[in-house]
């Protein structure tokens, strides 16, 4: 399935890369969320370190994540990180994120609540 006007972004947290080599909660999930919009047809850009590794845009400004080199400085890195995706036009979605019980068996759930830019204002999607 192609959705050619379907375009968003997603940013990731920058402590380690996405998908992270070990632990890094967030960016699982992140990495999880490109991938599946990507793989949907989606045009996904990605905010997150550069060593990242995704089949979708990636915009990076930090080369790595601060948690795997001691010499960056997380705020820095944080602020740039931030600061850097304001430049770049491309609607940024947010995730509501469900965790249910292992006792009830039921699966992660991801809630999609876009917000797509037109002319220059925020609009639901």
């Amino acid at each position: 399935m192609t959705v050619p006007d379907k375009r968003v972004a997603i940013l990731s947290p920058v402590a380690w890369r996405t998908p992270p080599r070990h632990y890094g909660a967030w960016e699982t999930v992140a990495s999880n969320v490109t991938e599946g919009l990507v793989s949907r047809g989606w045009d996904v850009t990605l905010f997150a370190t550069r060593d990242s590794v995704t089949r979708a845009h990636l915009h990076a400004v930090v080369e790595r994540g601060y948690e795997e080199d001691p010499a960056i400085d997380p705020k820095v890195a944080e602020y740039l990180h931030i600061s850097y995706t304001r430049l770049v036009k491309t609607p940024v979605g947010m995730w509501r994120v469900t965790l249910s019980s292992a006792a009830t068996g039921r699966n992660l759930r991801v809630q999609e609540t876009l917000r797509r830019h037109s002319r220059g204002q925020w609009a639901d999607g």
